[in-house]
């Protein structure tokens, strides 16, 4: 298991303890926005992330634009800092 990698195998991709993505302007969006909360699929592979029970998405507003459920994701995280901040 690779400690760092720009790309890899799906099934790489699944055995690590961690993901992060990170997805930065408007070029991105439609990416983000399947990887997030398209169907799991060949077409967009990181849609794979959906599955995994590590993952933390780091985007910026551009990349981010084309979520249904941003305002869902951000409370999310509200609450989770808030819960591991207690």
């Amino acid at each position: 298991m690779p400690k760092f990698a720009i790309s890899m195998g799906v099934g790489t991709i699944m055995q690590a303890r961690e993901c992060l993505l990170l997805a930065s302007g408007k070029n991105k969006a439609e990416a983000v926005q399947k990887c997030i909360e398209g169907p799991i699929c060949a077409e967009c592979t990181s849609s794979i992330l959906q599955l995994h029970p590590e993952v933390i998405v780091i985007s910026d507003e551009e990349a981010s634009q084309k979520l249904k459920k941003k305002e869902y994701y951000k409370y999310v995280q509200k609450m989770t800092l808030k819960f591991k901040k207690s």
